[in-house]
Protein backbone atom coordinates (compact mmCIF):
# COMPACT_ATOMS: atom_id res chain seq x y z
CA UNK A 1 0.00 0.00 0.00
CA UNK A 2 1.34 3.64 -0.90
CA UNK A 3 -0.16 6.82 -0.08
CA UNK A 4 0.16 10.04 -1.89
CA UNK A 5 -0.71 13.72 -0.89
CA UNK A 6 -2.76 15.81 -3.12
CA UNK A 7 -3.39 19.19 -1.90
CA UNK A 8 -7.03 18.28 -1.28
CA UNK A 9 -7.41 14.63 -0.77
CA UNK A 10 -5.26 11.44 0.30
CA UNK A 11 -4.85 9.13 -2.17
CA UNK A 12 -4.26 5.33 -1.43
CA UNK A 13 -3.16 3.03 -4.76
CA UNK A 14 -3.63 -0.64 -3.67
CA UNK A 15 -0.33 -2.62 -5.95
CA UNK A 16 -2.58 -5.59 -6.46
CA UNK A 17 -0.33 -7.98 -4.14
CA UNK A 18 -2.21 -11.20 -5.58
CA UNK A 19 -0.53 -10.32 -8.49
CA UNK A 20 3.81 -10.53 -7.92
CA UNK A 21 4.47 -12.86 -11.10
CA UNK A 22 3.15 -12.65 -14.32
CA UNK A 23 0.02 -14.72 -15.54
CA UNK A 24 1.68 -16.63 -18.24
CA UNK A 25 4.12 -18.39 -14.88
CA UNK A 26 0.93 -20.29 -13.66
CA UNK A 27 0.13 -21.91 -16.61
CA UNK A 28 2.22 -25.25 -15.92
CA UNK A 29 0.99 -25.26 -12.86
CA UNK A 30 -2.53 -25.11 -13.93
CA UNK A 31 -2.18 -27.40 -16.33
CA UNK A 32 -0.93 -30.00 -13.93
CA UNK A 33 -3.88 -29.42 -11.79
CA UNK A 34 -6.43 -30.19 -14.12
CA UNK A 35 -4.34 -33.44 -15.22
CA UNK A 36 -4.21 -34.40 -11.71
CA UNK A 37 -7.91 -33.25 -10.87
CA UNK A 38 -9.67 -33.89 -14.48
CA UNK A 39 -13.32 -33.64 -12.74
CA UNK A 40 -12.43 -30.78 -10.25
CA UNK A 41 -14.04 -27.72 -12.11
CA UNK A 42 -11.59 -25.00 -9.83
CA UNK A 43 -8.58 -25.70 -11.86
CA UNK A 44 -10.31 -26.06 -15.00
CA UNK A 45 -11.89 -22.98 -14.73
CA UNK A 46 -8.62 -21.01 -13.70
CA UNK A 47 -7.31 -22.40 -16.50
CA UNK A 48 -9.86 -21.59 -19.42
CA UNK A 49 -9.53 -17.86 -17.54
CA UNK A 50 -5.55 -17.91 -17.97
CA UNK A 51 -5.17 -19.31 -21.24
CA UNK A 52 -7.88 -16.94 -22.89
CA UNK A 53 -6.32 -13.91 -20.80
CA UNK A 54 -2.77 -15.05 -22.29
CA UNK A 55 -4.42 -15.76 -25.83
CA UNK A 56 -3.74 -19.57 -25.83
CA UNK A 57 -6.66 -19.81 -28.01
CA UNK A 58 -5.92 -23.62 -29.25
CA UNK A 59 -5.07 -24.77 -26.04
CA UNK A 60 -8.30 -23.24 -24.69
CA UNK A 61 -10.81 -24.76 -27.73
CA UNK A 62 -8.71 -28.22 -26.55
CA UNK A 63 -9.36 -27.70 -23.18
CA UNK A 64 -13.28 -26.36 -23.11
CA UNK A 65 -14.94 -27.60 -26.43
CA UNK A 66 -15.78 -31.32 -24.47
CA UNK A 67 -17.98 -28.58 -22.21
CA UNK A 68 -20.59 -28.18 -24.79
CA UNK A 69 -21.71 -31.58 -24.77
CA UNK A 70 -20.98 -32.11 -21.25
CA UNK A 71 -24.72 -31.48 -19.32
CA UNK A 72 -22.39 -30.87 -16.38
CA UNK A 73 -20.58 -27.99 -17.76
CA UNK A 74 -18.90 -25.41 -15.89
CA UNK A 75 -20.37 -21.60 -17.87
CA UNK A 76 -17.63 -20.37 -17.09
CA UNK A 77 -15.26 -22.65 -19.46
CA UNK A 78 -18.14 -22.26 -22.46
CA UNK A 79 -18.01 -18.37 -21.70
CA UNK A 80 -14.33 -18.31 -22.27
CA UNK A 81 -14.64 -20.82 -24.89
CA UNK A 82 -16.94 -18.09 -26.98
CA UNK A 83 -14.79 -15.47 -25.95
CA UNK A 84 -11.65 -17.15 -27.55
CA UNK A 85 -13.74 -18.03 -30.77
CA UNK A 86 -14.26 -14.57 -31.45
CA UNK A 87 -10.91 -13.42 -31.53
CA UNK A 88 -10.29 -16.48 -33.63
CA UNK A 89 -13.37 -15.16 -36.15
CA UNK A 90 -15.51 -18.20 -35.06
CA UNK A 91 -19.07 -16.82 -34.64
CA UNK A 92 -20.65 -19.70 -34.87
CA UNK A 93 -18.72 -21.52 -32.33
CA UNK A 94 -18.60 -18.01 -30.00
CA UNK A 95 -22.62 -18.46 -30.29
CA UNK A 96 -22.70 -22.06 -29.52
CA UNK A 97 -20.89 -21.83 -26.64
CA UNK A 98 -22.12 -18.37 -24.81
CA UNK A 99 -25.59 -19.08 -25.45
CA UNK A 100 -25.05 -22.77 -23.91
CA UNK A 101 -22.97 -20.41 -20.93
CA UNK A 102 -26.12 -18.65 -20.72
CA UNK A 103 -28.66 -21.38 -20.36
CA UNK A 104 -26.15 -22.93 -17.49
CA UNK A 105 -27.23 -19.75 -15.78
CA UNK A 106 -23.60 -17.73 -16.38
CA UNK A 107 -25.74 -14.52 -17.62
CA UNK A 108 -22.66 -12.42 -17.48
CA UNK A 109 -22.00 -13.91 -21.21
CA UNK A 110 -25.06 -12.29 -22.29
CA UNK A 111 -23.75 -9.11 -22.89
CA UNK A 112 -21.23 -11.09 -25.41
CA UNK A 113 -23.65 -13.27 -26.64
CA UNK A 114 -25.61 -10.26 -27.97
CA UNK A 115 -22.19 -8.61 -29.86
CA UNK A 116 -22.16 -12.29 -31.71
CA UNK A 117 -25.71 -12.52 -32.94
CA UNK A 118 -25.33 -8.97 -34.16
CA UNK A 119 -22.01 -10.00 -36.10
CA UNK A 120 -24.26 -12.82 -37.71
CA UNK A 121 -26.89 -10.35 -38.59
CA UNK A 122 -29.81 -11.24 -35.80
CA UNK A 123 -30.31 -8.04 -34.59
CA UNK A 124 -33.61 -8.59 -33.01
CA UNK A 125 -32.10 -11.41 -30.81
CA UNK A 126 -29.08 -9.27 -30.16
CA UNK A 127 -31.41 -6.05 -29.15
CA UNK A 128 -33.40 -8.58 -26.90
CA UNK A 129 -29.57 -10.27 -25.26
CA UNK A 130 -28.54 -7.14 -24.99
CA UNK A 131 -31.30 -5.77 -23.21
CA UNK A 132 -31.86 -8.43 -20.50
CA UNK A 133 -27.58 -7.69 -20.19
CA UNK A 134 -28.56 -4.24 -19.07
CA UNK A 135 -31.78 -5.07 -16.88
CA UNK A 136 -29.62 -7.81 -14.55
CA UNK A 137 -25.85 -5.24 -15.23
CA UNK A 138 -26.45 -1.72 -15.90
CA UNK A 139 -22.78 -1.55 -16.81
CA UNK A 140 -22.49 -4.11 -19.24
CA UNK A 141 -20.65 -2.44 -21.51
CA UNK A 142 -20.85 -4.76 -23.80
CA UNK A 143 -24.80 -4.80 -23.79
CA UNK A 144 -24.74 -0.83 -23.87
CA UNK A 145 -22.51 -1.23 -27.14
CA UNK A 146 -24.90 -3.61 -28.91
CA UNK A 147 -28.00 -1.48 -27.87
CA UNK A 148 -26.59 1.79 -29.11
CA UNK A 149 -25.43 0.75 -32.15
CA UNK A 150 -28.82 -0.88 -33.23
CA UNK A 151 -31.21 1.79 -32.14
CA UNK A 152 -28.92 4.31 -34.40
CA UNK A 153 -29.03 2.62 -37.25
CA UNK A 154 -32.68 2.13 -36.59
CA UNK A 155 -33.05 5.80 -36.16
CA UNK A 156 -34.71 5.62 -32.71
CA UNK A 157 -32.46 8.07 -31.00
CA UNK A 158 -35.17 9.17 -28.65
CA UNK A 159 -35.91 5.50 -27.28
CA UNK A 160 -31.74 5.59 -26.97
CA UNK A 161 -31.61 8.80 -24.85
CA UNK A 162 -34.62 7.28 -22.95
CA UNK A 163 -32.70 3.73 -21.97
CA UNK A 164 -29.27 5.76 -21.35
CA UNK A 165 -31.22 7.69 -18.55
CA UNK A 166 -32.48 4.81 -17.06
CA UNK A 167 -29.49 2.64 -17.25
CA UNK A 168 -27.83 6.03 -15.02
CA UNK A 169 -30.68 5.79 -12.71
CA UNK A 170 -29.62 2.29 -12.40
CA UNK A 171 -26.23 2.93 -11.29
CA UNK A 172 -24.39 2.53 -14.87
CA UNK A 173 -21.87 4.89 -16.35
CA UNK A 174 -19.03 4.75 -18.40
CA UNK A 175 -17.92 2.52 -21.07
CA UNK A 176 -20.62 3.45 -25.00
CA UNK A 177 -22.89 5.24 -22.34
CA UNK A 178 -21.45 8.43 -22.88
CA UNK A 179 -20.83 8.18 -26.38
CA UNK A 180 -24.45 7.01 -27.26
CA UNK A 181 -25.89 10.09 -25.27
CA UNK A 182 -23.58 12.20 -27.08
CA UNK A 183 -24.15 10.49 -30.89
CA UNK A 184 -28.78 10.48 -30.04
CA UNK A 185 -28.90 13.97 -28.25
CA UNK A 186 -30.66 16.44 -30.39
CA UNK A 187 -32.31 19.08 -27.87
CA UNK A 188 -30.37 21.63 -26.42
CA UNK A 189 -31.10 20.75 -22.99
CA UNK A 190 -29.41 17.37 -24.10
CA UNK A 191 -26.10 18.86 -25.81
CA UNK A 192 -25.70 21.06 -22.63
CA UNK A 193 -25.77 17.74 -20.45
CA UNK A 194 -23.36 15.79 -22.64
CA UNK A 195 -21.06 18.56 -23.14
CA UNK A 196 -21.30 18.78 -18.55
CA UNK A 197 -20.24 15.31 -18.82
CA UNK A 198 -17.73 14.48 -21.10
CA UNK A 199 -16.48 18.30 -21.81
CA UNK A 200 -12.62 17.94 -22.53
CA UNK A 201 -11.88 21.55 -21.03
CA UNK A 202 -12.67 19.29 -17.84
CA UNK A 203 -11.20 16.32 -17.90
CA UNK A 204 -8.35 15.94 -20.10
CA UNK A 205 -5.09 16.49 -19.44
CA UNK A 206 -1.82 16.78 -21.64
CA UNK A 207 1.04 16.85 -19.80
CA UNK A 208 5.07 16.41 -19.93
CA UNK A 209 5.95 14.60 -16.97
CA UNK A 210 9.07 16.64 -16.79
CA UNK A 211 11.45 13.35 -17.10
CA UNK A 212 14.54 13.71 -18.40
CA UNK A 213 15.55 12.64 -21.70
CA UNK A 214 18.09 10.24 -20.90
CA UNK A 215 15.24 8.45 -18.34
CA UNK A 216 13.27 7.98 -21.87
CA UNK A 217 16.37 6.33 -23.57
CA UNK A 218 16.63 4.01 -20.60
CA UNK A 219 12.99 2.87 -20.49
CA UNK A 220 12.83 2.77 -24.16
CA UNK A 221 15.04 -0.23 -24.27
CA UNK A 222 14.51 -1.72 -20.69
CA UNK A 223 10.75 -2.31 -22.77
CA UNK A 224 12.21 -3.21 -25.85
CA UNK A 225 13.91 -6.13 -24.41
CA UNK A 226 11.07 -7.33 -22.30
CA UNK A 227 8.50 -7.14 -24.95
CA UNK A 228 10.55 -9.63 -26.77
CA UNK A 229 9.85 -11.13 -30.81
CA UNK A 230 5.90 -11.45 -30.19
CA UNK A 231 2.96 -10.18 -32.31
CA UNK A 232 0.80 -7.61 -30.65
CA UNK A 233 -2.38 -9.70 -29.34
CA UNK A 234 -6.03 -10.71 -31.33
CA UNK A 235 -8.02 -10.12 -28.56
CA UNK A 236 -7.30 -5.87 -28.26
CA UNK A 237 -7.41 -3.02 -30.30
CA UNK A 238 -3.58 -3.21 -31.51
CA UNK A 239 -3.54 -3.84 -35.53
CA UNK A 240 -0.28 -4.04 -37.87
CA UNK A 241 3.76 -4.56 -37.37
CA UNK A 242 4.12 -4.34 -33.37
CA UNK A 243 4.69 -5.63 -29.90
CA UNK A 244 3.48 -5.36 -26.22
CA UNK A 245 3.74 -6.82 -23.18
CA UNK A 246 0.87 -6.55 -20.45
CA UNK A 247 0.98 -6.53 -16.58
CA UNK A 248 3.87 -3.53 -15.82
CA UNK A 249 2.78 -2.84 -12.52
CA UNK A 250 4.29 -6.66 -11.23
CA UNK A 251 7.22 -5.40 -13.44
CA UNK A 252 8.00 -1.92 -11.79
CA UNK A 253 8.26 -4.04 -8.41
CA UNK A 254 11.66 -5.30 -9.85
CA UNK A 255 13.09 -2.85 -12.32
CA UNK A 256 13.88 0.38 -11.09
CA UNK A 257 13.49 2.27 -14.55
CA UNK A 258 9.74 1.12 -14.42
CA UNK A 259 9.23 1.76 -11.03
CA UNK A 260 10.72 5.63 -11.35
CA UNK A 261 7.80 6.17 -14.04
CA UNK A 262 4.97 4.54 -12.00
CA UNK A 263 6.29 6.75 -9.07
CA UNK A 264 5.69 9.65 -11.74
CA UNK A 265 2.09 8.72 -13.03
CA UNK A 266 1.40 8.27 -9.80
CA UNK A 267 1.84 11.58 -8.72
CA UNK A 268 0.77 13.34 -12.06
CA UNK A 269 -2.86 11.46 -11.64
CA UNK A 270 -2.80 12.57 -7.69
CA UNK A 271 -2.38 16.29 -8.85
CA UNK A 272 -5.22 15.43 -11.55
CA UNK A 273 -7.75 14.03 -8.76
CA UNK A 274 -7.18 17.00 -6.58
CA UNK A 275 -7.49 19.64 -8.90
CA UNK A 276 -10.99 18.23 -9.72
CA UNK A 277 -12.14 17.45 -6.57
CA UNK A 278 -14.75 19.26 -6.00
CA UNK A 279 -16.24 18.12 -9.58
CA UNK A 280 -16.05 14.72 -8.53
CA UNK A 281 -19.20 14.60 -6.38
CA UNK A 282 -21.86 14.78 -9.24
CA UNK A 283 -19.91 14.81 -12.30
CA UNK A 284 -18.65 12.29 -14.90
CA UNK A 285 -15.62 10.81 -12.81
CA UNK A 286 -17.74 10.86 -9.40
CA UNK A 287 -20.83 9.49 -10.97
CA UNK A 288 -18.89 6.45 -12.24
CA UNK A 289 -17.87 5.87 -8.68
CA UNK A 290 -20.85 6.29 -6.56
CA UNK A 291 -19.85 10.15 -5.86
CA UNK A 292 -16.86 9.95 -4.05
CA UNK A 293 -12.85 9.72 -4.34
CA UNK A 294 -12.84 5.79 -3.63
CA UNK A 295 -10.63 4.45 -0.79
CA UNK A 296 -7.95 3.12 -2.70
CA UNK A 297 -6.73 3.17 -6.44
CA UNK A 298 -5.01 0.64 -8.46
CA UNK A 299 -2.83 1.24 -11.32
CA UNK A 300 -2.30 -1.44 -13.91
CA UNK A 301 -0.49 -0.90 -17.13
CA UNK A 302 1.34 -2.19 -20.48
CA UNK A 303 3.47 -1.04 -23.36
CA UNK A 304 3.15 -0.98 -26.71
CA UNK A 305 5.89 -0.59 -29.56
CA UNK A 306 4.32 -0.16 -32.75
CA UNK A 307 6.13 0.81 -36.44
CA UNK A 308 5.15 1.51 -40.31
CA UNK A 309 1.47 0.14 -40.61
CA UNK A 310 0.89 -0.38 -36.65
CA UNK A 311 -1.62 1.42 -35.28
CA UNK A 312 -4.65 1.52 -32.51
CA UNK A 313 -8.52 0.83 -34.26
CA UNK A 314 -11.59 3.07 -32.50
CA UNK A 315 -11.51 1.94 -28.89
CA UNK A 316 -12.33 2.79 -25.27
CA UNK A 317 -11.11 1.14 -21.75
CA UNK A 318 -14.34 -0.30 -20.14
CA UNK A 319 -12.69 -2.16 -16.89
CA UNK A 320 -11.38 2.05 -16.18
CA UNK A 321 -11.87 4.59 -14.52
CA UNK A 322 -9.44 6.90 -15.83
CA UNK A 323 -7.02 6.05 -18.38
CA UNK A 324 -3.66 7.58 -19.52
CA UNK A 325 -0.71 7.06 -22.17
CA UNK A 326 2.49 7.89 -21.82
CA UNK A 327 5.12 8.66 -25.08
CA UNK A 328 8.48 7.03 -23.81
CA UNK A 329 9.98 7.85 -27.42
CA UNK A 330 8.25 9.04 -30.91
CA UNK A 331 9.97 8.62 -33.96
CA UNK A 332 11.04 11.86 -36.26
CA UNK A 333 7.95 11.51 -38.98
CA UNK A 334 8.37 14.24 -41.20
CA UNK A 335 9.42 12.18 -44.03
CA UNK A 336 6.45 9.77 -43.12
CA UNK A 337 4.14 9.31 -46.07
CA UNK A 338 1.31 8.56 -43.72
CA UNK A 339 -1.70 10.43 -43.30
CA UNK A 340 -1.92 12.40 -39.81
CA UNK A 341 1.39 10.32 -39.16
CA UNK A 342 1.31 9.19 -35.64
CA UNK A 343 -1.08 10.98 -34.48
CA UNK A 344 -3.86 10.16 -31.55
CA UNK A 345 -8.07 11.01 -32.13
CA UNK A 346 -9.98 11.65 -29.38
CA UNK A 347 -13.89 11.62 -29.31
CA UNK A 348 -17.28 9.59 -28.59
CA UNK A 349 -17.65 5.95 -29.84
CA UNK A 350 -18.35 5.62 -33.86
CA UNK A 351 -20.99 3.52 -33.70
CA UNK A 352 -22.15 3.73 -37.46
CA UNK A 353 -19.19 5.67 -38.40
CA UNK A 354 -17.50 8.90 -38.02
CA UNK A 355 -20.34 11.59 -37.40
CA UNK A 356 -20.65 15.09 -36.48
CA UNK A 357 -21.24 15.52 -32.54
CA UNK A 358 -22.10 18.99 -31.49
CA UNK A 359 -22.06 17.89 -27.66
CA UNK A 360 -18.68 16.26 -27.98
CA UNK A 361 -16.75 17.29 -30.93
CA UNK A 362 -13.79 14.95 -31.64
CA UNK A 363 -9.54 16.22 -31.31
CA UNK A 364 -6.51 15.08 -32.72
CA UNK A 365 -3.07 15.28 -31.19
CA UNK A 366 0.43 14.88 -32.28
CA UNK A 367 2.34 13.78 -29.70
CA UNK A 368 5.65 13.90 -28.38
CA UNK A 369 8.22 12.10 -26.51
CA UNK A 370 7.98 12.61 -22.56
CA UNK A 371 4.49 13.73 -22.74
CA UNK A 372 1.39 12.46 -20.67
CA UNK A 373 -2.47 12.32 -21.81
CA UNK A 374 -4.86 11.80 -19.08
CA UNK A 375 -8.13 11.26 -19.81
CA UNK A 376 -12.03 9.41 -18.47
CA UNK A 377 -11.95 5.37 -19.37
CA UNK A 378 -14.98 6.44 -21.72
CA UNK A 379 -13.23 8.61 -23.75
CA UNK A 380 -12.99 6.69 -27.30
CA UNK A 381 -9.32 7.08 -28.74
CA UNK A 382 -7.18 5.54 -31.95
CA UNK A 383 -4.25 6.34 -33.36
CA UNK A 384 -2.79 7.07 -36.93
CA UNK A 385 0.29 4.47 -38.32
CA UNK A 386 3.25 6.80 -38.31
CA UNK A 387 4.68 5.33 -42.00
CA UNK A 388 8.22 4.84 -40.74
CA UNK A 389 10.60 1.72 -40.00
CA UNK A 390 11.18 3.39 -35.75
CA UNK A 391 9.34 2.65 -32.72
CA UNK A 392 6.70 4.32 -31.59
CA UNK A 393 6.93 3.36 -28.33
CA UNK A 394 4.01 4.14 -25.81
CA UNK A 395 3.05 3.13 -21.70
CA UNK A 396 -0.46 2.93 -21.67
CA UNK A 397 -2.53 2.67 -18.23
CA UNK A 398 -5.47 2.12 -16.68
CA UNK A 399 -6.85 3.83 -12.95
CA UNK A 400 -9.19 1.66 -11.37
CA UNK A 401 -11.21 1.56 -8.21
CA UNK A 402 -9.29 -0.85 -6.52
CA UNK A 403 -11.17 -4.12 -4.33
CA UNK A 404 -10.67 -6.11 -1.56
CA UNK A 405 -9.06 -9.40 -2.59
CA UNK A 406 -11.56 -12.13 -2.33
CA UNK A 407 -10.71 -14.67 0.26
Amino acid sequence: MREGLTSGARVRWEDGELELRPRERFLPLLRAGVEAAPDRPEPRRRLARLLLQTEQLEELEELATPALDDPGADPEVLHCLGLGALATERPELALRALRRAVDLGFTHSLGALANVLRDLGRDDEALTAALQALELDPSNHSASGVVARILLERGERERLWSLCQEIRRGGGWGAYLPSAMAVCARTGEQHREVERLVGREAWFLRRDLGLAPEFSRRLAEELLDLMGTGDLPRRKASTGTGRRIDQLQVVARTNPVVAELFAALRAAIEEYLAEREDALADELLGQQLGGRLPDELSLGAWALAMRGDGHEEWHMHPSGWLSGVYYVEVPDMTASAAEHPGAIDFGPFPFTGVEEVPSWPPWRIAPRTGEMLLFPSSYAHRTWPTGVDEDRIVVAFDVLAAHPAEA
